[in-house]
C-alpha cells in the first residue's frame, strides 16, 4: 500500500492541495474533482481544458510527482483507476491516514523540508 508518509515534492507551482487529494486518492481510492480524474486517466486533453493557469503550470511536476510517488496501477488510464477504485469499497478512512487539516499540515510541511535536506534546496 501506498506510504504518504514518504512521498516527496518540492513546493512550485502545483498547489499543496493537489498533492493531497493525490495521496488521499492513493491511499483510499476517493473520487476526485474533473481535473484530477482526467490526469490520472492519462487525458491530458481534457486535463488541460480543464486546468487553471497554476495546474497548466504545474503539469510537469505532477506527473513526476505521480511517476515517483505513487503505485503505477492507480493511474495512467481509466482501467487502471476503475480496477484501483474497486480495491476501496467504501472510501473509508484508513488506519494512520490523517484526518483533520492539522495532521495534512504537518504531513505535508515535513514532506517539504525532507525534500529540501534531500535535495539540498
Amino acid at each position: 500500500m501506498f506510504d504518504y508518509t514518504k512521498a516527496q515534492y518540492v513546493e512550485g507551482p502545483v498547489r499543496t492541495h493537489i498533492y493531497k487529494k493525490l495521496v488521499e486518492y492513493a491511499t483510499t481510492g476517493c473520487p476526485l474533482g474533473d481535473y484530477l480524474t482526467a490526469v490520472i486517466n492519462n487525458d491530458w486533453k481534457e486535463a488541460v481544458a480543464r486546468a487553471d493557469e497554476s495546474n497548466l503550470a504545474g503539469m510537469h511536476d505532477l506527473m513526476i510527482f505521480m511517476c515517483n510517488e505513487m503505485p503505477m496501477n492507480c493511474f495512467g488510464s481509466p482501467k487502471n483507476v476503475k480496477y484501483w477504485r474497486g480495491m476501496f469499497p467504501e472510501f473509508s478512512t484508513l488506519v494512520g491516514e490523517p484526518t483533520d487539516r492539522t495532521d495534512w499540515d504537518t504531513i505535508i510541511a515535513h514532506l517539504i523540508a525532507e525534500r529540501k535536506l534531500v535535495h539540498g534546496e
